[in-house]
């Protein structure tokens, strides 16, 4: 039984293959065509995961595709009438073209079955195609490939379809999420934005913020309660006011009334001033404190002490720390090493495979599922 995850047109675009119930190759399609974070459909990466195996396309019998362009759609028209005309803007592509707007995104998606038969040259394969919601592929992308028959599962994001975070169960081959945090109150695009703020994209700039925050003082953190609050279960409320992403994800995701409440925003390539380095460390503190909660909700419903973390904002590696050593008093933790969307492709695969009654894989205990070089390749590429 051959399953292929794909991950594609958002962003960090990627491929898994799983055979016959093992981890055959995992890889993103950045690492063929040299651009960071690409949405292109991952042709490369799928071709690599097929060497590796030693098949042909022909030879797959499910396609597994880490979002499902039908979820939830009645809830996203309902958003966007509410919100007309300004949400017109999410219908448009990036300027680059390269992140689709929203309906061409939701179309493309639902034709990635037919992308692949073209790009193939397989007119006639007979593949059975599953959309997995986003979330839910995160959440397999960890639990499935940890050490743990059961353990509790926290995913937190940008956004899936309309799930910005959820809370589940794993336990042995099944999955049963029990919390999905909906749209737009997510910690991830506060933390995306507050990235854009301090000068730096959003989706690559957050590990900058991150290390950032490391050399200042949180003493702005009482102005972050006119833009963010959670309650004791992490449940986020964003100040609407104070952000423009529920409308338009292509450009500035906050609005003027966040610059009310912090100042002036840093321009790339600016001096990176104290006041600038307080906010990152205020805005690193109110991502902590909010995950820490989260992790302490799941941890009180599920009355479990191993943890699996995904979703990109599991990157967060100085967030990780302190939910490890927090009073949650986790005994173990496992985070999916690609907890960005990269890693959806594997969750879809592991997901299907698991709906197909398949056993455990063993655990993920490296992260070297691509292509690796050899010694005198890579001489030869510095000589060239």
């Amino acid at each position: 039984m051959n399953i292929l995850g794909i991950h594609a047109y958002t962003h960090d675009s990627a491929a898994a293959l799983v055979a016959d119930g093992r981890l055959v190759a995992a890889v993103e399609e950045e690492r063929f065509v040299g651009r960071k974070h690409t949405s292109r459909f991952p042709e490369q990466a799928i071709r690599y995961c097929l060497d590796e195996a030693g098949i042909t396309f022909s030879d797959i019998d499910h396609v597994a595709i880490a979002w499902n362009p039908v979820a939830r759609l009645g809830v996203r028209g309902m958003y966007m009438l509410r919100n007309f005309p300004r949400s017109l803007s999410g219908l448009r592509a990036e300027p680059s073209k390269e992140i689709l707007g929203s309906m061409t995104l939701w179309n493309s998606i639902r034709l990635i079955p037919k992308t692949l038969r073209k790009i193939f040259d397989v007119p006639g394969a007979r593949f059975q195609t599953q959309f997995i919601t986003h979330h839910d592929a995160h959440a397999a992308s960890a639990f499935f490939v940890s050490p743990f028959d059961k353990a509790a599962i926290l995913t937190i994001d940008g956004a899936g379809e309309w799930d910005v975070a959820t809370m589940g169960i794993g336990e042995g081959n099944r999955i049963r999420i029990f919390r999905r945090d909906p749209f737009p109150h997510s910690l991830g695009m506060f933390y995306g934005a507050m990235t854009q703020y301090l000068g730096f994209k959003e989706k690559e700039g957050e590990g900058k913020v991150m290390a950032l925050a490391s050399f200042g003082d949180p003493d702005g953190r009482s102005c972050f309660h006119n833009i963010i609050n959670y309650n004791g279960s992490g449940q986020v409320s964003l100040n609407p006011s104070c952000f423009r992403f529920q409308y338009d994800t292509k450009r500035l995701w906050y609005s003027d009334k966040l610059l009310d409440v912090l100042g002036p925003a840093r321009v790339p390539d600016e001096e990176l001033t104290d006041r600038y380095i307080g906010i990152a460390a205020s805005a690193q503190v109110t991502l902590e404190e909010a995950a820490t909660a989260m992790a302490r909700s799941v941890c009180q419903a599920t009355g479990l002490s191993t943890l699996c973390l995904a979703g990109g904002v599991a990157l967060n590696s100085v967030m990780n720390s302190r939910i490890m050593n927090s009073e949650n008093r986790f005994d173990e933790l496992f985070i999916q090493p690609a907890a960005n969307d990269a890693g959806g492709a594997l969750g879809a695969a592991l997901w299907v495979h698991h709906e197909l009654g398949g056993q455990r894989i063993p655990p993920m205990e490296h992260a070297f599922w691509g292509p690796s070089f050899e010694k005198e390749e890579v001489r030869r590429t510095f000589r060239c």
